[in-house]
């Protein structure tokens, strides 16, 4: 069988333990009648108190109603927070109501933000707008602390409109609150206003987790919104977003096979990715960031499984010692990484890519119209380049551009320091992109774009 058929065995079957463990979890946890709580989710695990929001927390609604229903079945909304928080079910007089609605309508409001959200997310755009303006690093409009600072995204005078109305002498005059906890329920306020008049109901119905099968309703869960689809249940999320909760890897392995599950995890990961993860990588932006290049959803879901090998730092640190302890037992601090084989897969453009890292910028690159080669002949060079094998990763605009995900194996970074300094003596444009690149895809083509500028204008 070819190594990438082997490797995808594995990750199938390993997947698939830790996500049994998981659910045995769960229902033991049902079972005890653990009191449940959103404030500090934990299950004790072999004696070790762990974290998981999706195994102890109180079922919530993330969906904003305005149909008088709301996520269903019923019993699944134990708590919301849209129409029944303090802010909202604040009584106003009807002079500060008329004052809510006239300066209303003095906000200038992009409703495309809000289109958008609404037709990937439904009920659940407040969410989805916020993550996408973490992603995008657009300043936060957190200017009370509530909700309705959402609409700092949407308007883009929304923080003039607040202070006039928090200062105006009718407003001064809710109940007991603060000025902050008075500008609070006049952010929610307004945030109602919008709501009522842009947005009408679509509620997502039950849905099949594409990777368990299990069912779920997508409004119950925010871990998704503004990440990847709506098809993953609660905890395939945990499993392959989150970098804490790692119990599930813990349950029913004694520490020898532990060990080897988590340095098969890692190589796994690293060949899969293209990069060796570092102890600060973030699983979620890794992944939202693969989704938003435009990978097919295939790809997406085994990501999300590979992902899920990789283990927790703290439980790293407890049986290896230290990250760069796992690194050196999988071989990933010395070892010719590529020359373990990698996830090879063909891009949508019909280019051979030997990593997921290599095929998510592939695929970025088409997505935004930017004309490509790969693995570009660099030119034959008596010291550098004798043979005349060398290749690169892109060619684009006259340029090569390199995917450096193994700059922590000294010889493959001695190998790219080569590659730029023969691409300096032949004067060819070169650019490195190392694994941190995956975190910030549009930062990426920024980059290329302005050394491709500075090549059409000889700089």
């Amino acid at each position: 069988m070819p190594t990438d058929e082997l490797e995808k065995k594995l990750v199938e079957e390993l997947f698939l333990k830790y996500r049994e463990n998981y659910e045995k979890l769960r229902k033991l946890n049902e079972k005890k009648g653990k009191n449940s709580s959103n404030l500090s989710p934990s299950v004790k695990v072999l004696g070790e108190e762990m974290s998981s929001w999706t195994l102890t927390s109180e079922p919530f609604d993330f969906a904003i109603h305005t149909c008088g229903r709301k996520t269903y079945p019923e019993r699944l909304t134990a708590n919301t927070y849209f129409m029944n928080h303090w802010t909202f079910s604040t009584e106003l007089s009807e002079a500060q109501d008329k004052l809510i609605r006239d300066s209303y309508k003095e906000l200038e409001i992009d409703l495309s933000i809000f289109a958008e959200a609404e037709s990937q997310a439904k009920g659940m755009w407040i969410e989805f707008i916020g993550e996408s303006r973490r992603r995008r690093k657009i300043p936060s409009p957190n200017l009370t602390g509530q909700i309705g600072d959402i609409m700092g995204v949407l308007s883009s005078n929304f923080s003039e409109v607040l202070e006039s109305v928090a200062s105006n002498k009718v407003m001064k005059k809710i109940e007991s609150y603060d000025p902050l906890e008075r500008k609070g329920v006049i952010s929610d306020k307004l945030l109602e206003v919008f709501v009522k008049e842009n947005y009408k109901c679509v509620h997502y119905e039950e849905t099949e987790c594409v990777l368990c099968g299990s069912t779920f309703y997508p409004q119950s869960q925010h871990e998704w919104v503004g990440l990847v689809p709506p098809i993953y249940c609660g905890i395939c999320l945990e499993m392959g977003m989150s970098a804490s909760t790692d119990f599930f890897r813990k349950l029913g392995f004694n520490p020898e096979e532990r060990v080897a599950n988590f340095t098969t995890g890692i190589q796994i990961y690293a060949d899969y990715f293209g990069f060796i993860p570092s102890v600060s990588n973030q699983k979620r932006t890794v992944l939202s960031q693969l989704f938003v290049s435009g990978i097919d959803i295939e790809e997406l879901n085994f990501a999300m499984k590979v992902s899920s090998l990789l283990p927790w730092k703290d439980t790293v640190s407890d049986l290896f010692g230290s990250w760069a302890h796992l690194l050196e037992k999988s071989g990933l601090l010395s070892a010719r990484q590529r020359g373990r084989g990698g996830h090879q897969s063909i891009a949508s453009d019909g280019h051979h890519c030997l990593s997921l890292g290599e095929r998510a910028i592939c695929e970025f690159l088409t997505k935004n119209g930017m004309v490509h080669d790969k693995e570009p002949m660099y030119p034959q060079h008596d010291v550098l380049n004798p043979n005349g094998l060398l290749r690169g990763d892109f060619l684009v605009n006259g340029m090569i551009i390199e995917f450096a995900g193994m700059m922590s194996n000294s010889e493959y970074a001695e190998r790219m320091a080569a590659k730029q300094k023969l691409a300096k003596a032949a004067k060819i444009g070169w650019m490195k992109l190392e694994a941190s690149s995956l975190n910030d895809l549009g930062l990426m083509l920024e980059k290329i774009q302005s050394k491709s500028r500075d090549i059409d204008q000889g700089a």
